[in-house]
């Protein structure tokens, strides 16, 4: 049975900010000046600064994969009882197989991680570039993360 996820979680959304552009964002997260976060994120918002941490839905994930890698065609399908983000070519062979996940949105997210990993995110030294200093401006959100996760785990 398919696991509903509707947005990225804060961890996701952490990762996601040294991979693709806050501005593809359709959701944000609010982080009070305790460092806690809320759970479900607000319609997003466009002044990000250390209160808000962007968050992605579905189809902003799609909308941030490339849709075509050489002669492979980005696919999103269910089989086998998971969720497989691809892609393929037009004789149906697939090139990453194995990036799959319980619902769609992890399968897509899983799939911008591998892509970042072998380099193939289009144009992902300007976009670390262009939005460094968006990085830089949620360390304030990950030194507080982590510490109200040690104290939780104490």
């Amino acid at each position: 049975m398919t696991e509903y996820k509707f947005f990225t979680d804060t961890i996701q959304s952490q990762n996601l900010l040294g991979m693709i552009s806050p501005s593809g964002s359709d959701l944000s997260f609010y982080v009070d000046d305790d460092g806690c976060t809320n759970n479900i994120p607000n319609n997003y918002h466009h002044d990000l600064d250390h209160n808000h941490i962007p968050s992605w839905s579905l189809a902003a994930l799609l909308e941030e994969l490339p849709k075509k890698i050489g002669d492979y065609y980005m696919i999103l399908a269910y089989y086998d009882n998971v969720w497989h983000c691809d892609y393929m070519s037009d004789d149906g062979d697939c090139k990453y197989n194995d990036v799959c996940a319980s619902n769609p949105l992890d399968a897509c997210y899983n799939m911008i991680v591998r892509l970042y990993e072998e380099s193939l995110m289009t144009n992902i030294e300007d976009l670390r570039k262009e939005y460094q200093k968006c990085i830089e401006s949620f360390d304030y959100w990950k030194d507080n993360y982590v510490k109200l996760k040690s104290s939780e785990s104490n």
